[in-house]
């Protein structure tokens, strides 16, 4: 998972300046919530081309990645730190019944799957170490906000909030944290810190994939 972040992150750090001016226009801020939160929802299972469409973006207007991941045009800013926004497609024609898993419906074929928030500071003139750590613990205590209490599973330590949902104050190299945004849908949050700079994820999946892809099952899942 942290493999699979970084590539990501390094992606879209090479990518940022030609999404970050393509329609020249302001960037969006905010998280997702009420109708705008269940449009981008809305899109899991669909496939890319129908999506772009209910979202009303070209797909002329996307950068392409590496591993079926689609860069949006416009960044997005939420509590001072612009996120490049990303969609990740499931390969067209993969076989992912082979061991008989039960999908409940949901269409993964060629379909949209998960959607990345990306931030990634860098140490400087203007932003120390502690500061940019702040900021990221910042922009966790405005996801509580939006969407409630964090649904972490308990026991991990290198959380931002304790079982109470009180910030733990303690400092740590990564940082974890989930949200259920929906139903059927959960939001991780997962943050990088160094004495260079800091990573931050915002990644909302639907549960059925998130099983699939952390433990390899769907069975029982909604």
């Amino acid at each position: 998972m942290k493999k699979r972040f970084l590539l990501l992150a390094a992606a879209v750090l090479a990518l940022f300046s030609g999404c970050q001016t393509s329609y020249g226009e302001k960037s969006p801020t905010g998280f997702w919530k009420d109708s705008e939160l269940e449009l981008y929802l809305s899109q899991f299972g669909v496939p890319l081309e129908q999506a772009m469409e209910d979202l009303g973006i070209s797909k002329e207007d996307l950068t392409a990645g590496d591993h079926g991941e689609w860069i949006l045009p416009q960044t997005r800013e939420i509590n001072g730190m612009e996120f490049s926004q990303m969609l990740s497609v499931f390969p067209e024609n993969a076989d992912y019944d082979d061991e008989g898993f039960d999908w409940n419906g949901f269409d993964h074929n060629n379909t949209i799957y998960r959607v990345d928030l990306i931030y990634s500071g860098r140490v400087d003139e203007n932003n120390s170490a502690d500061q940019l750590r702040e900021r990221g613990i910042s922009f966790a205590v405005q996801a509580k906000e939006v969407y409630g209490a964090p649904s972490t599973y308990p026991g991990i330590q290198e959380r931002i909030f304790d079982e109470e949902g009180n910030l733990k104050g303690d400092e740590y190299d990564s940082y974890k944290e989930d949200w259920q945004v929906s139903e059927d849908v959960t939001a991780n949050l997962s943050m990088h810190c160094t004495d260079q700079g800091m990573m931050l994820q915002f990644t909302y999946m639907p549960d059925i994939v998130r099983e699939y892809a952390l433990f390899k099952r769907t069975e029982g899942i909604k």
